[in-house]
């Protein structure tokens, strides 16, 4: 009798949170969504329309709570200032580390998985099994990205050279003219990227990637006006829903698929 009881009364607190969310919602302002202006296939935008597979995966998700939002596509540093100032709710997306974590709230699941590889010249590849081994090089980088503990060290301590870049193409035309040794990006965006520029025959990524794969989350600023304990209450049974169902992954599949005709052996 009691666990009945403890269940019907765990059951109605569900309810009426959701309830308090969604009364919340209709009496809201849009959430205003902030994401990467070229991250394929995860985002991007043409025309002021963001694409992609986080957009799918949040219009699955704001879909089911019934949250309107709006997307805006932005630099990276200027995506960061907008969470950190509470002039945008929400950023697509950010691996979760201390120095976020003083201005961001982030779900307990990911919106997606990432792996960072290098990209290198065809026929001029190098052994990478750690970063110890970009001793000595030079390598172009995502401007303001971190890509994880061990490669922010080494880059700072100034291990390897490292040239900043602001977009996809200035990295691979840096490393096609031979100005550095290796480009570093996510795996899949460089890809993608390669084959809409026509130059997948010319560069491939090191077998190894930098780091297993890694959570990409959707973040929440701190400064938002949001109430942030209801948002990510809702937020977090949704997604984890989503991973449980499999929707992530078939979202993310149709995506990828499209990756196929790509060579990516060595």
């Amino acid at each position: 009798m009691a666990n009945a009881a403890y269940s019907l009364l765990l059951w109605v607190s569900i309810v009426l949170s959701g309830f308090s969310f969604t009364a919340q919602a209709e009496e809201t302002s849009p959430l205003k969504i902030i994401a990467l202006t070229d991250f394929k296939p995860f985002i991007w935008c043409e025309q002021d329309v963001a694409e992609g597979i986080d957009v799918e995966l949040v219009e699955e998700l704001f879909g089911r709570l019934e949250l309107d939002y709006q997307i805006e596509c932005v630099p990276w540093k200027r995506a960061l200032h907008y969470i950190k100032s509470g002039t945008a709710d929400v950023l697509l997306t950010a691996y979760k580390n201390a120095e976020r974590e003083v201005f961001a709230t982030y779900p307990k699941a990911p919106l997606h998985r990432t792996v960072f590889s290098v990209f290198v010249r065809k026929g001029e590849g190098f052994k990478l099994d750690s970063v110890a081994d970009l001793e000595g090089k030079r390598i172009s980088v995502p401007a303001g990205f971190s890509i994880n503990p061990e490669f922010d060290a080494a880059k700072q301590r100034g291990d390897f050279t490292a040239y900043e870049t602001n977009t996809l193409a200035g990295g691979f035309q840096m490393l096609l003219s031979g100005r550095v040794d290796g480009y570093v990006n996510e795996r899949h965006v460089g890809l993608y990227a390669l084959y809409e520029m026509g130059i997948s025959n010319e560069i491939m990524p090191l077998k190894n990637p930098l780091h297993q794969p890694r959570p990409a989350y959707m973040v929440f600023s701190k400064k938002s006006p949001l109430n942030q304990r209801l948002l990510i209450d809702a937020v977090n049974g949704t997604l984890q829903a989503m991973w449980n169902e499999g929707t992530v992954l078939e979202i993310t599949d149709n995506f990828t698929s499209r990756l196929l005709p790509i060579a990516i052996s060595e």
